[in-house]
């Protein structure tokens, strides 16, 4: 009775307790961009007017988009620092880029506040924009600009997991991809891409032109699924950086690589 006693104890004390905690709250965590995903679906069919208020150029989602992502950028410069620290020079530079990469998208993402500043751009560059404003992404094609988000939703999903395991200089793995649990902030931009440049069109081809509302998605949908794209490159860095952990600088040593 005393050892079972002393069992039931070990199981239910405060640890444990922390753990269905953070457990609990992970869960819930990665159930978010599912269930926002739904709730702007709902807010376009319940209330048109306020869901395009929310997605109009320059409106609260891209600017939170954008404020994500200046998050990301410091969150990245930090690993690297920290990186760096450990004497992981791999890991230094990739992180380095990551955070001019987080500052490009961010930039882009509001048009480098060229609306909000007055400034024309460079003629060149507008004038070979599909939409006349100072950006680089919109110099793409929709199935290039298109596809890129399927390749990075693709890489967060596990994409990203695999290749890192077959090439033995990412390591550890979590710093070049997203941990598993981290999928549902990758698979709305994913699946949205997916279905209107290839499942809506073979829908409508199928089933004739009533379809095509449905095909094209709501409007401006990118919006919102890139602005958890975002959060989910955010989570990405922010677990980079937990499981980097602080450096070290006296009493000797650093702290074990973890895979």
């Amino acid at each position: 009775m005393a050892a079972i006693s002393h069992s039931r104890g070990v199981h239910s004390g405060p640890e444990a307790r922390h753990r269905y905690r953070t457990k609990r709250a992970g869960l819930l965590l990665a159930l978010v961009p599912l269930v926002a995903t739904v709730a702007f679906g709902v807010l376009f069919l319940a209330d048109r007017p306020t869901y395009l208020a929310v997605v109009v150029e320059d409106g609260p989602v891209e600017f939170a988009t954008m404020a994500v992502y200046v998050v990301a950028v410091v969150l990245a410069l930090v690993v690297a620092r920290r990186r760096a620290a450990l004497g992981d020079r791999l890991g230094t530079i990739a992180y380095v880029l990551l955070a001019a990469g987080f500052f490009f998208i961010a930039g882009e993402e509001v048009t480098w506040f060229q609306r909000q500043l007055g400034f024309a751009g460079p003629e060149a560059l507008v004038e070979r924009n599909i939409q006349g404003e100072a950006n680089l992404h919109n110099l793409l094609g929709r199935y290039a600009l298109h596809g890129a988000y399927i390749v990075v939703g693709l890489w967060g999903l596990g994409l990203g997991r695999v290749v890192a395991r077959f090439l033995p200089f990412a390591r550890p793995v979590w710093l070049y991809a997203p941990f598993a649990h981290r999928w549902t902030w990758f698979f709305p931009v994913t699946g949205y891409y997916v279905f209107i440049d290839y499942v809506g069109p073979v829908l409508v081809g199928a089933l004739g032109p009533a379809l095509q509302d449905i095909a094209d998605g709501p409007a401006r949908f990118q919006e919102p699924m890139e602005l958890l794209l975002a959060f989910g490159f955010a989570l990405f860095v922010l677990d980079a950086l937990r499981m980097t952990g602080r450096p070290v600088r006296s009493g000797g040593g650093r702290p074990p690589s973890r895979r």
